[in-house]
């Protein structure tokens, strides 16, 4: 009786890995057909699997361009904010070599892989993240799919891939394996320094009131554990907080300064929150309400440049 119940047993796990086996094989065929035909220029998976993102554009061109031989000085992390607001080339200035990789709508969940896979590359002396109330309320989803489309190593995009804890990212590190070898689907349009984006574009209209004053626990939870790994790895960091455009509702980064406060305590850090006022910046300093163009950042990162001698590094 005993062994006619292994038998079963055995017989029935033997078949469950039979059938996930062929279910994988159906998954990688499917993954690699629909990666490969294309419709409206742009490969079939894209229309049929929500949450990818196309290969291709500024993550591409930045993460791509970045230099492992090269030892920088900064490494600087972040969204939108990062890429468009702190130049490498007034650091270079100065005698600093730096590098931008702030991706688009990159958030604390995403920068913490991106800090402890490039601080394991090389030893920066300084790590500057850019600290955005936005951020914090943002789904990781898409900066996860664009990072893991465009990262250069497949190992940053593992990484992005089993800290996102969203199991569609399987489908777009799947996507990105059957694409390695392809061309981007499309180019940035602007020629990247070190990863900054210029854009000088002036001024721009407040949007209506749409943003959120949740701010994600897990957002919050991998904040605080970059901060942990720079300082077991005795890297130092400066967060900072870009200048609000003028006019911008003051209660959204009032109530992340709130939230975020006992980090803060915690670990001794302090965020350069900057107003707009403290650099002269006016509208003609931002090429939107979010982010700084060319002669704001360079305005900023003076300012940052400044801050980093006052504090001896």
């Amino acid at each position: 009786m005993k062994s006619t119940s292994g038998f079963s047993l055995m017989n029935f796990a033997g078949r469950c890995c039979t059938f996930l086996l062929a279910l994988l094989m159906v998954y990688s065929a499917m993954i690699m057909a629909f990666s490969r035909i294309s419709f409206g220029h742009v490969p079939l998976i894209f229309h049929m699997t929500q949450g990818l993102v196309l290969k291709g554009g500024y993550t591409h061109a930045r993460l791509n361009q970045f230099r492992n031989d090269h030892p920088y000085d900064i490494l600087i992390f972040g969204s939108s904010r990062a890429n468009r607001g702190i130049d490498p080339a007034v650091f270079e200035a100065e005698g600093y070599s730096a590098y931008n990789l702030g991706t688009d709508d990159q958030t604390p969940i995403n920068t913490e892989v991106m800090v402890k896979y490039f601080t394991k590359q090389q030893q920066p002396k300084l790590v500057i993240i850019d600290v955005f109330h936005l951020v914090f309320t943002t789904n990781p989803l898409p900066s996860s799919s664009d990072i893991i489309m465009n990262a250069e190593n497949r190992t940053l995009a593992f990484k992005m891939l089993t800290h996102s804890g969203d199991i569609r990212m399987v489908n777009s590190f799947a996507v990105r394996m059957a694409m390695r070898d392809d061309i981007p689907v499309y180019e940035s349009t602007d020629t990247l320094y070190n990863g900054f984006r210029r854009h000088n574009q002036v001024g721009d209209a407040l949007p209506a009131d749409r943003f959120s004053l949740q701010f994600r626990n897990k957002s919050l939870e991998s904040f605080e554990q970059t901060l942990c790994w720079l300082e077991c790895q005795k890297i130092p960091y400066l967060l900072v907080a870009q200048p609000e455009y003028p006019g911008a509702d003051k209660r959204y980064v009032m109530a992340f300064e709130k939230a975020i406060a006992p980090i803060l305590q915690q670990h001794k850090a302090t965020i350069y929150n900057l107003k707009e006022t403290d650099l002269s910046l006016d509208k003609n300093s931002f090429s939107d309400y979010i982010h700084l163009n060319t002669a704001g950042a360079r305005i900023f990162t003076t300012y940052l440049v400044q801050k980093i001698r006052n504090k001896g590094i």
